[in-house]
C-alpha cells in the first residue's frame, strides 16, 4: 500500500485500531494524520493538529531539530531504531515516549513524508535513559562538582516524579541540606532540621535504600515528617563516604505516588554510591588545594602563594598607580621558647600570632607564614604609613596572647620591617628592603618597626 501525505488512502483503517500513537507528516514536517491513539495521547483533536508543524508535539524545540537532523530528514537513508523523546501534552504535561520513526518513501525511493509511531515509555526503558544520562554527567570533566550534583538532582527528580530533590549532609541530629532541587522554592541550601523530623532518620535505620509512595496509609503516618510536612511519597538512600556514613540523597513530595520498585532502588543506590565517591574526590582534592596554598601549622598562605600574589598585586599597581606596600616581621627570641617549653609551646605561639593578625587586617589583605617564626603581610592600596599603622595594631594583638607557661618566660613580641614599593622595583628588591628595615628594628631593641630607606 502507498501512503499519501493526506491520509486518504486506508490510514484510518489501517491504524485506527493500534494501540501505538501514530503520526504521519509531510516533507516539511507538517502534520497529515494521527490516528485515535495519538489523539489521547497528546489531547488533541485531529482536526486541531492536521496542518500543524510536528514541533507542537514536542517539549523541547531543540530535540525537535535534532531529530529532524538524525530522523526526519530526506537525506536519512538507513533505519531507525527506538529512542525515548520528551513530548507535550495538550495540558503541558511532559513525558517520554519511546519512538520508532523515519522516512516514508513512494516506490522510485523518493521520500513523501514521515511517520512517527510512539507509545509512552515504560519505568524500565525510562532507567535506562537515565543511567545514560547519569554516566554522561559523572563522566564529564567540564562540569564541577554542585553542577554536576544539581543535573543528577534534576533528572532523577523527574524520572521518580519526585520534584523535591536533596542532598543532605547529617551531623549528629542535624540534617543540612547541601543541595536540592525544590519547584516551590521552600527548601534551600543551608537549612538545617532536625534529623528525626525526616524520613531519612527511616533510611538511616534500614542502611540502605527505603521507599514509600502513600505515608498516610502506612506505618510511617505517625511519622513527625508526615506531621510537620505532609509528605506522602519519599525514597531516599544514605550516602557513605570514606566508610562513613556523610548524609542522604532523598526525593519526595506531597502527593501519593506510583509504588517504587526493585529498579528504583537499584537505581537511586546507584546515584548515592556516586556521590559518595564523588564527595571523597572532591575531599581530596580540596585537602592538596589547601595542602599546596596554606601553612599546614598556622593556616596562613605559604612562602609560594604569597609570592605569586604579590607578583600580581604588583602588576596591578604599576597599573592602577596605587601604592602597595608589605610589612615582614619576626619573632622575636622565638628560640628560647621553643627551647624552654617545647616545640609544642611554639607551635601553639605560631597558631596565636597567625590569629591575631588575621584578626586586625583587611579582608583585601594578605598574611603569609614564609617560614619558622617569618611572617609577611602584604597591603594593596596601602602607603607606607599605612604598613607602620598595621604594625601598632598587630603589637597590640600579639601582647594579649596569653599561652600557659608563657608569660613567665616572655612576652610575644616581633621585629617589623615596613616597604612600599618604589618605581619600577622587582618584588626581590622590595622585600630586601623590608628585610633590611627588620634587621634594623632587631639591632635597634626588638618590639619596634623601622621603615625601608
Amino acid at each position: 500500500m502507498t501512503l499519501s501525505p493526506t491520509g486518504s488512502l486506508g490510514l484510518h483503517d489501517l491504524f485506527s485500531s493500534f494501540t501505538g500513537a501514530v503520526v504521519i507528516a509531510d516533507r516539511e514536517r507538517r502534520i497529515t494524520y494521527v490516528n485515535a491513539a495519538a489523539e489521547a495521547t497528546f489531547g488533541y483533536d485531529s482536526e486541531e493538529l492536521l496542518g500543524k508543524p510536528t514541533t507542537v508535539l514536542y517539549a523541547d524545540e531543540e530535540e525537535y531539530l535534532r531529530l529532524g537532523r538524525e530522523r526526519y530528514s530526506t537525506e536519512i537513508t538507513g533505519a531507525s531504531g527506538r529512542s525515548l523523546v520528551r513530548y507535550r501534552h495538550r495540558d503541558g504535561a511532559v513525558f517520554r515516549g519511546s519512538t520508532l520513526g523515519g522516512p516514508i518513501r513512494d516506490p522510485s525511493g523518493e521520500v513523501r513524508g514521515f511517520v512517527g509511531i510512539i507509545r509512552s515509555a515504560s519505568v524500565p526503558e525510562r532507567a535506562v535513559e537515565v543511567l545514560q544520562q547519569v554516566q554522561e554527567i559523572t563522566a564529564s570533566s567540564s562540569l564541577d562538582f554542585d553542577t554536576r550534583v544539581n543535573l543528577l538532582l534534576e533528572i532523577c527528580s523527574e524520572h521518580f516524579d519526585l520534584p523535591l530533590g536533596i542532598v543532605s549532609r547529617i551531623e549528629g541530629e542535624d540534617y543540612t541540606v547541601t543541595h536540592c532541587v525544590d519547584p516551590t522554592g521552600g527548601v534551600q541550601p543551608g537549612n538545617i532540621f532536625p534529623l528525626s523530623g525526616t524520613y531519612c532518620s527511616l533510611t538511616l535505620a534500614a542502611d540502605g535504600p527505603l521507599g514509600f509512595h502513600y505515608a498516610s496509609r502506612s506505618e510511617h503516618r505517625h511519622h513527625p515528617c508526615y506531621a510537620a510536612f505532609g509528605l506522602e511519597a519519599y525514597l531516599g538512600c544514605p550516602v557513605v563516604v570514606d566508610g562513613a556514613v556523610y548524609g542522604t540523597l532523598n526525593f519526595s513530595r506531597p502527593e501519593a505516588s506510583r509504588p517504587f520498585n526493585a529498579d528504583d532502588r537499584a537505581l537511586i543506590r546507584l546515584i548515592a554510591h556516586w556521590l559518595g565517591n564523588a564527595i571523597a574526590q572532591k575531599r581530596y582534592r580540596d585537602e592538596l588545594v589547601r595542602l599546596a596554598t596554606y601553612d599546614d601549622l598556622t593556616g596562613l598562605l605559604n612562602r609560594r602563594v604569597a609570592m605569586e600574589r604579590l607578583t600580581w598585586l604588583r602588576a596591578q599597581a604599576r597599573r592602577s598607580e596605587l601604592p602597595l606596600s608589605v610589612l615582614l616581621f619576626d619573632l622575636d627570641r622565638f628560640k628560647r621558647i621553643n627551647d624552654t617549653l617545647g616545640h609544642a609551646a611554639g607551635d601553639e605561639v605560631l597558631r596565636a600570632v597567625s590569629a591575631a593578625c588575621s584578626g586586625v587586617v583587611r579582608a583585601v589583605d594578605h598574611v603569609a607564614r614564609l617560614g619558622g617564626e617569618e611572617f609577611l603581610i602584604v597591603l594593596p592600596d596601602t602607603p607606607l604609613e599605612g604598613a607602620v599603622q598595621l604594625h601598632a595594631r598587630i603589637r597590640g594583638a600579639l601582647a594579649d596572647i596569653d599561652i600557659p607557661g608563657l608569660a613567665e618566660l616572655q612576652r610575644v613580641t616581633a621585629s617589623f620591617g615596613a616597604a612600599s614599593l618604589q618605581g619600577e622595583e622587582s618584588i626581590d628588591e622590595l622585600l630586601s628592603r623590608a628585610d633590611d628595615a627588620l634587621y634594623r628594628a632587631k639591632e635597634g631593641g626588638r618590639d619596634r618597626v623601622e621603615r625601608a630607606t
